[in-house]
């Protein structure tokens, strides 16, 4: 190595992808904000628009946590080697995907040339940027929806009574009004998830979302009729509640 500075202490990390994967003609290692946040949630970065997918077409991998021996051994040797198995377990080129993530650790990326690999190590950083925008934005959306139906079941809780009043509308009606405002305020929170996962083209997650409400409303509704008219409404509310829930931990 040319020069007086002290080599990188991931030198022989970098020297074990320069030996296996001979096109590669630069490296780069940072512990870029964005992307180490990525590698350290230990989570791929999923194609979701067209600047990630101008740079490549596969999500962005991140490789698996290295086990107790692998730590304890040659450790940053072996971090060269848990980067070329992941991307053998999964099929992927380094050719066509130039960077990846190391759980727990932090991003990688590489080139045909020095340059390419600064290039790539940049465009790394912006995609998990924006992908943790767009989680923030997805995240402030849904609280804002939960807030206003919140918000309108409450008025509608103080004006029920004046209202079905003025309708002539027996107030006996009222306990069913409040579960069914409850549940049509949950569905409205549960179709905001349904968009996004609709727009993340996570068909799996809808169709399981679909399967979970149609049998809990189901059932939870014909208990609801078996207990009585006092107990009317609060199956579907429930099964709203529940798929809401379980809908969310999907995403």
């Amino acid at each position: 190595i040319e020069g007086s500075k002290r080599p990188s202490s991931d030198t022989k990390t970098h020297a074990v992808l320069y030996r296996h994967w001979a096109h590669i003609g630069g490296i780069v290692h940072t512990h870029s904000t964005y992307a180490t946040a990525w590698a350290q949630a230990q989570l791929d970065i999923p194609v979701l628009g067209t600047t990630h997918a101008d740079h490549l077409t596969a999500d962005v991998p991140c490789a698996p946590p290295m086990d107790d021996a692998m730590i304890a051994g040659d450790y940053e040797h072996e971090t060269g080697w848990q980067i070329m198995n992941e991307f053998a377990r999964r099929g992927l080129s380094p050719d066509e995907v130039e960077m990846v993530l190391l759980a727990n650790h932090a991003p990688f990326t590489w080139g045909p040339t020095v340059e390419k690999a600064v290039y790539n190590s940049a465009v790394l950083e912006e995609i998990a940027r924006m992908r943790n925008a767009m989680v923030s934005a997805v995240r402030q959306g849904l609280f804002d929806i939960i807030k206003i139906q919140t918000l309108s079941v409450l008025v509608l809780v103080v004006f029920a009574p004046t209202i079905f009043k003025k309708l002539s509308i027996s107030a006996l009606y009222l306990p069913l009004f409040y579960v069914d405002a409850v549940g049509a305020s949950l569905q409205v929170a549960l179709l905001a998830v349904m968009n996004v996962f609709f727009y993340l083209d996570k068909r799996r997650e809808v169709l399981a979302t679909v399967v979970v409400l149609s049998l809990l409303n189901v059932f939870l509704s014909m208990l609801s009729l078996r207990l009585g008219v006092a107990y009317y409404g609060y199956g579907f509310a429930l099964a709203m509640l529940i798929t809401l829930v379980f809908s969310l931990r999907m995403l």
